[in-house]
């Protein structure tokens, strides 16, 4: 795969993939994305590098991405082979239908509605067409899925989560509407998932989560 960068493309082996000369080595190719991402890197013992990103750190990200998206048209996977253009229409269209469809195997996903949400919602976002979707409506359908308790669950009647209210704060910081958040209230309730050891549960039922 390659992205597009000041310098031309910058190439990605694949998985396995042998050196090659003129092609960064995977470890050079994540240090410079970080670099191009705007993000801290911290080099850690086994030699692999990630990213520490801060407070003002998810804007950047997006940002670049979208505009590598929007400089190139067509991607490299290793030496030779070629990926053809972006369909942006369809991908718009396919994720406007998922959030449509009312068959059997949605029924069965309808307790992480609210992860698929944000899945949908950021794919919208970086290909530029986050206009396609009522946000009014998207707000609303998830501020009823918050409970007393100030976590949100996956879909309405569902049991509060954190990773739930996480893709919640992360959608309204899409549709820049974070005022429509009661922010003590959604704080204190991480605040109390976590345990005497430092780790933090999932939900009330103890689960250590570790994403």
């Amino acid at each position: 795969m390659a992205i597009g960068g000041a310098g031309g493309l910058l190439r990605l082996l694949p998985p396995g993939g042998r050196s090659v000369p003129g092609v960064l080595q995977r470890k050079e190719t994540k240090t410079e994305l970080f670099r191009m991402t705007k993000l801290p890197v911290v080099k850690r013992k086994t030699n692999t590098f990630i990213p520490c990103p801060d407070s003002g750190a998810l804007k950047p990200c997006v940002l670049v991405l979208r505009q590598q998206m929007s400089k190139t048209s067509t991607a490299t996977f290793g030496i030779g082979s070629t990926m053809g253009e972006l369909a942006i229409d369809k991908h718009v269209q396919y994720s406007l239908d998922v959030e449509k469809k009312r068959d059997f195997e949605s029924l069965l996903m309808e307790h992480i509605r609210m992860n698929g949400a944000y899945w949908g919602l950021t794919t919208l976002y970086l290909l530029g067409k986050l206009e396609k979707v009522d946000q009014d409506a998207v707000v609303e359908w998830m501020m009823k899925c918050q409970h007393d308790c100030g976590g949100f669950g996956g879909s309405i009647g569902h049991d509060p989560h954190v990773l739930y209210t996480l893709s919640v704060v992360q959608v309204l910081v899409l549709f820049n509407k974070l005022d429509m958040l009661d922010a003590e209230k959604v704080s204190n309730y991480i605040a109390s998932l976590q345990n005497e050891d430092g780790s933090s549960a999932g939900d009330i039922w103890g689960e250590i989560d570790t994403r």
